[in-house]
């Protein structure tokens, strides 16, 4: 055997120096729909591009696709529309809470277990087709809800949200795997490309969102100023005879027409029903946007050919007048590798890492605003607070680029198996985030008690230092999980990793929603303990006795009952979500002590060990 035979043969260890990759092999005849796929030429043995391919053209379809399917980043900018759909300017009796929106977000988020339930079909029908059953999914999501607010239906909302998550399953991972694929040798970089389009989805999604709600929405009908209104109380509903009948209404301060200044509208009382906040009409346009983008990015993809080789692309050091990099070669088993404790290390610590970030992802808009507005108001406007929706999502695609190029670079530079570069670039990006939690409790205290621009620069870089180990988390993953279990298998494995983010998606959002309500409510009944008896009654046509009654119409709020306590009383919303940071804070710090224990796995697991055992002994016997 010559010197150069042993430098390309497979080590225990499971990764080699060499310039060539394992051919692709389909193992999945037989299964269900490939005949019609290679009728119409889009089974996965049709869409090999020859070997010359320049293998970066495939990088911006991928970033492409993952660009649409990250619009549900921007689902912040919905959550003041969707809970005012019949108040319009605020919250009416029948409108729904952020508690009971929430699970749309967290329901598209989950889709990924869709993934892992037709996991074997994501690598058995190639990225052109599943692509398309994504586009499907994310166009026929949004229009289900535009169809829920419109008809104001909880369950066809939620079946929106299910429906949308098919693109996160169908059309997250077929992408990212061919890009491992041609890129074997820079797998950080590979899936980073790809993934980094999932993050900044936001970024264009916020900005056109907020151009379509202001161009759809109408203004509701103004019945007059509150001082000129006789207000009736009913069960904890405010209404107002006009022409001679009874008519739900809501009385809207100065906070609540601020973002209307511009077509004129006033403090005063309006009926509720009448106006828009055009987020159906919105929510419709961006989905047959999104869904035609997706449907031509799916047309691009190519797979490498059996036994493709990026030698002239290998990033490299040199030793003697060789190029050599260590590329991972093993390969476990889905099987083998769901029975590891490394997969189950990787799903809880994925699963913990991400709860806290898609919290604050799915409030995003409501926590810059609940925490700076009434503090700094000249600063902090609803289009600073949509921008910062927007920033969030330039600093996760910021993060999945980034902190994949690290993990490239610290599996380079560790060498040997590039698991352990990879490990630290995860110790790495979990170990700030739970520091970011506390600043981010810091911050809104200090400006609280001395409004400057500090902590609130402290606020937006702690939020953003957050969204970009999210991005990293999610970037990376991919190339974990191919450093720990080959490349062979990774579709299956990453979409079966992935399946951690429905309960991730439910947790995060359901704890920040439900936290914030319940220390919204403290914090009313605190207030209107403050409050004269006859001013409450004026204010609201009730008494106190009926408080609980009334913040559950959304009567009252905090914004209200701040107009009715004594001047200098502090004004509890920026303190909101105090616990909830507390919380996510121990939750991230879990996630760091999973990575801790994680190992490569033990070689005795890899595909074909015994065999390669035994040649091993006889090579070492000649």
């Amino acid at each position: 055997m010559t010197g150069d035979d042993r430098r390309l043969r497979p080590t225990e260890c499971g990764y080699r120096k060499s310039h060539t990759v394992p051919g692709r092999k389909d193992e999945e005849n037989g299964v269900v729909g490939e005949p019609f796929l290679r009728k119409i030429g889009w089974h996965p043995d049709q869409l090999v591009a020859d070997a010359n391919t320049n293998r970066f053209k495939f990088a911006p379809a991928a970033m492409a696709n993952h660009f649409c399917l990250g619009s549900i980043f921007a689902w912040s900018v919905f959550n003041e529309p969707l809970t005012s759909l019949h108040g319009v300017l605020t919250p009416a009796a029948s409108d729904w809470t952020l508690a009971e929106t929430a699970p749309v977000f967290s329901l598209v988020m989950g889709g990924f277990v869709w993934g892992a339930i037709f996991g074997k079909y994501l690598d058995a029908w190639g990225p052109r087709a599943c692509c398309l059953i994504g586009a499907t999914g994310l166009g026929g999501g949004f229009g289900l809800v535009a169809m829920g607010s419109a008809f104001h239906s909880i369950p066809l909302l939620y079946t929106g949200g299910l429906v949308w998550g098919l693109c996160n399953g169908w059309a997250y991972v077929p992408p990212v795997a061919t890009l491992l694929k041609w890129f074997p040798d820079r797998k950080g970089l590979a899936s980073g490309m790809c993934i980094m389009g999932y993050g900044g989805g936001a970024s264009l999604c916020t900005f056109g969102s907020y151009k379509l709600l202001r161009y759809f929405r109408e203004a509701p009908e103004f019945i007059g100023a509150q001082s000129d209104v006789a207000i009736q109380n009913v069960d904890g509903k405010l209404f107002a005879e006009t022409a001679g009948q009874l008519r739900e209404v809501v009385v809207a301060n100065s906070s609540s027409v601020a973002s209307w200044a511009d077509e004129g509208l006033v403090e005063g009382v309006y009926a509720v029903g009448t106006g828009s906040t055009g987020l159906v009409e919105t929510m419709a346009t961006l989905g047959s946007v999104y869904c035609l983008g997706m449907i031509a990015c799916s047309f691009v993809y190519k797979l490498p050919p059996p036994g493709y080789s990026p030698t002239s692309n290998l990033p490299s050091t040199e030793k003697g007048n060789e190029k050599e990099v260590y590329i991972t070669t093993h390969n476990v088993s889905p099987q083998v590798a769901s029975r590891t404790p490394q997969f189950w290390l990787m799903y809880l610590g994925f699963g913990c890492a991400v709860t806290g970030s898609y919290g604050i992802i799915s409030a995003g808009k409501t926590l810059m605003t609940d925490g700076f507005q009434s503090s700094l108001p000249m600063v902090v406007t609803a289009g600073f607070a949509t921008s910062f929706v927007a920033a969030m999502s330039i600093a996760n695609l910021s993060g999945r680029l980034f902190w994949t190029t690290v993990s490239d670079k610290l599996a380079t530079m560790k060498g040997g198996d590039p698991f352990h570069g990879r490990k630290m670039a995860y110790s790495l990006m979990w170990g700030i985030c739970p520091p970011m939690y506390l600043a981010v409790v810091w911050s809104v205290h200090e400006c609280a008690d001395n409004p400057t621009v500090l902590p609130l620069a402290v606020f937006t870089g702690s939020v953003m230092g957050i969204m970009a180990s999210f991005g990293g988390t999610a970037a990376a993953r991919p190339a974990l999980c191919g450093d720990l279990f080959g490349l062979k298998h990774v579709g299956m494995l990453s979409a079966r990793q992935l399946s951690v983010v429905l309960p991730a998606a439910m947790a995060g959002p359901r704890i920040v929603a439900t936290m914030r309500e319940s220390a919204s409510y403290e914090a009313m009944q605190d207030l209107a303990t403050k409050i004269d008896d006859e001013a409450f009654f004026k204010a609201f046509a009730s008494g106190k006795d009926q408080l609980q009654l009334l913040m559950e119409q959304n009567t009252v709020t905090i914004s209200r009952l701040m107009e009715l306590v004594p001047p200098g009383t502090p004004d509890p919303t920026p303190f909101l979500y105090d616990n909830t940071m507390f919380v996510m804070a121990g939750i991230q710090t879990c996630a760091f002590l999973t990575n801790q224990f994680m190992q490569p796995v033990d070689p005795s697991k890899h595909e074909g060990a015994k065999v390669f055992e035994n040649q091993h002994s006889g090579d070492e016997s000649s």
